[in-house]
């Protein structure tokens, strides 16, 4: 969003004032009852949120990790610059329906993130990362329990460790370019994951 069609940008994503407010829209959700806190809720509530309404910034309402800080956000007050944080739509496809995977390369291809949703691994969120091979994501289909939103932003049919299945999807995460510190072949904060594990393991794309 943050970029014109020909690449270049049109503003900065990294500041606040562009950045959509994660604590307005969770503490809107759990006070309309589609969230609760701390177990979060689903993903859909906040498209369609954000395509109907946009969203106030960070630098409007910044983020804390604390149920009682998202209790006493006030949520009838107006943000009049709330709807240049809109997003223009939305579709949502299962990441175990046919074709998933050919749908997302052609999202990829032309320069659109996905984002996803499923069960995450244990140990994912430590510093280290999940366990990798050869500096890729393989895993069987068992994740850890609760659920974690990431981006997919590119793919390659080509990639993977000696001896095991090619293919990757490049994931961004929402952890910090520290992550992971384990030795990995993606660029940091994010990790290469195998085809098999992310259609095996994950939702909702």
């Amino acid at each position: 969003a943050a970029r014109a069609p020909d690449g270049s940008h049109k503003w900065t994503a990294a500041d606040a004032a562009n950045e959509v407010s994660a604590a307005y829209q969770f503490a809107l959700a759990v006070n309309n009852g589609f969230a609760t806190c701390p177990k979060g809720g689903t993903a859909t509530q906040y498209l369609g949120r954000l395509a109907s309404f946009g969203s106030p910034s960070t630098a409007d309402v910044p983020y804390q990790p604390s149920c009682a800080y998202f209790s006493q956000i006030d949520l009838n007050k107006a943000y009049p610059n709330a709807t240049r944080l809109r997003i223009g739509s939305f579709a949502t496809f299962r990441v175990d329906s046919p074709g998933a995977l050919n749908r997302i390369q052609e999202y990829l291809a032309n320069q659109q993130a996905v984002a996803f949703s499923g069960p995450v691994y244990q140990g994912y969120g430590n510093l280290s990362g999940p366990t990798l091979t050869d500096g890729y994501f393989y895993a069987g289909n068992t994740p850890y329990k609760g659920g974690h939103g990431q981006l997919l932003v590119g793919y390659d049919n080509t990639l993977g460790a000696p001896n095991l299945a090619k293919g990757m999807l490049l994931v961004q995460n929402s952890f910090g370019t520290q992550w992971p510190s384990a030795e990995s072949k993606a660029p940091r904060g994010m990790l290469y994951w195998s085809y098999e594990t992310f259609l095996k393991t994950q939702q909702l794309a």
